[in-house]
Order: C-alpha cells, then sequence, then structure tokens
C-alpha cells in the first residue's frame, strides 16, 4: 500500500512539470507589422534581443521543472522498491503461516 501511494504522489509530481508554461515568446504577428518593413539587420537585431529576453525570463522555469521531475522520478524509484519489498515480506509472512 506505501508503494501504491507514493507512486501516486510520483504522478502528481511529474504531471506538476507541465506547469507553468514559458512566459513569453515571440509573436510572429507583431514581427509581421512593426518589423517586416524594415530592413533585414534591425530585424535580426530586434529578434534576437527579444528571444534573449524571453531566455532570461524562462530560465528559472526550466529548473524548476527539472528539479519537480527529479523528485518524481526519485519517488517512482522508492515506489518501485516499496512494492517489491512488500510482496518479498507478504510471500515469506504467507510461507509462515502455513
Amino acid at each position: 500500500m506505501p508503494g501504491a501511494v507514493l507512486a501516486a504522489a510520483a504522478a502528481v509530481a511529474a504531471a506538476s512539470v507541465l506547469w507553468p508554461r514559458a512566459k513569453s515568446t515571440i509573436d510572429p504577428k507583431y514581427l509581421t507589422t512593426h518589423y517586416a518593413a524594415q530592413d533585414e539587420g534591425k530585424t535580426k537585431e530586434e529578434v534576437h534581443k527579444r528571444r534573449l529576453a524571453d531566455y532570461e525570463n524562462n530560465k528559472d522555469i526550466s529548473r524548476s521543472k527539472f528539479r519537480r521531475l527529479k523528485l518524481a522520478i526519485g519517488m517512482l524509484a522508492c515506489a518501485i522498491v516499496l512494492a517489491v519489498v512488500g510482496v518479498r515480506l507478504q510471500t515469506i509472512i504467507d510461507a509462515a503461516i502455513k
């Protein structure tokens, strides 16, 4: 039973990796309306600036997701160990009773 509970908790932790989503990305419509008529160098510079700003804003989210995923994997490994130990103990108890 403890293995099943820990496996369920691992599933919740793994599902939590889906949130939060990235805060911002490049909006193609904005690029089209504001930079399509300008020269290529200026457009590339603006796109690179925006991508760098997005990276800075979103890098902490990736670290948080990675920590939660590692936690979920560790919990699942512990759940497997608990399930195996439980089955072995139950087998020993059943053999001792007979």
